[in-house]
């Protein structure tokens, strides 16, 4: 079902999905600034609850059915500055 789509980063699954046979959902990445995971954004969960699963774990999650949410890739929480990549800016100019 999800064959080659390597730049899904968003899925919303309803209610009444259930995961059946090969999927095949790509991994989210795994280098910064995302985790590796997918995580549910949503409010469908009732009590709001939050999850985050590898792509396996999320369509497994789906066997038999869950309740119905939107999924994204997992960033860090807070980006590390020092990992950011850094751009030369000009913050002075002077002209003679």
């Amino acid at each position: 079902m999800f064959d080659g789509a390597i730049a899904l980063r968003e899925l919303t699954l309803g209610d009444d999905f259930s995961a059946v046979g090969s999927l095949n959902l790509p991994s989210a990445p795994n280098n910064y600034p995302y985790l590796g995971t997918w995580r549910n954004v949503g409010t469908a969960v009732t009590p709001p609850r939050h999850f985050s699963f590898t792509s396996a774990q999320l369509m497994n999650h789906y066997i038999g059915g869950a309740e119905g949410d939107t999924w994204v890739w997992e960033r860090e929480a807070c980006p590390d500055v020092e990992r950011l990549p850094i751009r030369q800016v000009i913050t002075t100019y002077t002209f003679d």
